[in-house]
C-alpha cells in the first residue's frame, strides 16, 4: 500500500511539472524590414516630371535637379522625394507620399498624402488624401 501512496504521490508530481512545462508560451521576435529600397534612375523619373491638377484644385509639381526628386504642391514647400516602387514615391521629411498611375491611352490617375500635424505622443502624422485627376 505504501508503494501504491508512494507512486500516486510520484504521478501527481510528474504531472504538475508536464502541465506548468505544456502552459509555457513560445515567443519568436521577428524584425520588420526597416526600409524598402526602390532604385529609381532619372530616366525613369522623366515620364513623372510635370505638373498634375489634384480634385481639390491644386497643382502638384514634379521636378529633378541632378539624381535629386522633388514635388511640390502649389502653395506649400518643396520636398525631395524617393521611389518607393515602380510609380510610388514619398518625401524624405514624410510629408508627402504619393502614387501615380499611368494608363494605356494617356490618362492618369493616383493618390497623393499630404502630411498634417504630428501626434507626437504616437508619432504617427495625420494624412490628407488628395486624387490626381
Amino acid at each position: 500500500m505504501k508503494k501504491f501512496a508512494l507512486l500516486l504521490i510520484a504521478s501527481a508530481f510528474s504531472l504538475s511539472t508536464y502541465a506548468q512545462t505544456a502552459d509555457k508560451v513560445e515567443s519568436v521576435t521577428v524584425k520588420a524590414n526597416t526600409s524598402a529600397s526602390y532604385k529609381m534612375w532619372p530616366a525613369d523619373f522623366y515620364q513623372f516630371k510635370g505638373s498634375y491638377e489634384l480634385a481639390n484644385g491644386q497643382v502638384l509639381s514634379l521636378t529633378s535637379q541632378g539624381r535629386q526628386m522633388f514635388a511640390q504642391i502649389e502653395g506649400q514647400d518643396r520636398h525631395e522625394i524617393v521611389a518607393t516602387g515602380r510609380n510610388s514615391f514619398v518625401a524624405l521629411d514624410r510629408q508627402l507620399k504619393m502614387r501615380i498611375d499611368w494608363q494605356a491611352n494617356g490618362t492618369v490617375s493616383g493618390e497623393v498624402y499630404v502630411g498634417g500635424a504630428a501626434n507626437a505622443k504616437a508619432d504617427q502624422v495625420q494624412w490628407t488624401l488628395y486624387a490626381l485627376r
